[in-house]
């Protein structure tokens, strides 16, 4: 028997979807056990989604493709995301192959045609780079990864955060 769920969620109203959006993309790990499983490799590639209301969604039933006639990822049962939250889906559960540059991620609404976000044609990525969307909607190639999180140019390092500056400002160097 399902129990409803303590907190009301957003579901999709005929043709219009709550506003989740695909916010990060790693598409070239290689440095980092991205998703925890002890092995560095394709499957830490990571897509994540976030939640820009200001209630918990349901997103049981949606899918993830990487552009038409591709395999998809039906998110599973039970699958909400907070308010205002993310969820990060890794490679080695998604089984979708993110191409290191020129590719495509759709988050597709549960009847299968109604396409709530694509990213299309994202540049090649460096190792363990990603690309992000910022609060104004706007995608950069290169920020540091946040997993998770809101994404910013600052990169997050033990707990402190410092200004990625570029060699413009050689004097910069020590960071703090």
């Amino acid at each position: 028997m399902e129990r409803p769920s303590p907190t009301p969620t957003a579901t999709a109203a005929a043709g219009k979807l709550p506003k989740v959006l695909i916010s990060e993309l790693l598409v070239r790990p290689v440095a980092q056990d991205w998703n925890a499983d002890d092995v560095v490799d394709v499957n830490d590639q990571w897509i994540e989604l976030h939640n820009t209301t200001k209630k918990p969604i349901d997103l049981t039933g949606w899918l993830l493709d990487t552009g038409r006639a591709t395999k998809s990822y039906r998110l599973p049962k039970g699958t909400v995301i907070k308010a205002d939250g993310y969820i990060v889906l890794y490679r080695n559960r998604t089984r979708l192959e993110l191409p290191y540059a020129n590719g495509v991620v759709r988050l597709i609404g549960t009847d299968g045609r109604t396409v709530a976000d694509t990213v299309s044609s994202y540049p090649e990525l460096g190792e363990d780079e990603t690309y992000s969307r910022d609060t104004l909607g706007r995608w950069h190639a290169g920020w540091p990864p946040s997993p998770g999180a809101a994404n910013s140019p600052l990169e997050r390092k033990a707990g402190l955060q410092h200004l990625s500056l570029p060699p413009l400002f050689p004097w910069f160097q020590s960071g703090y």
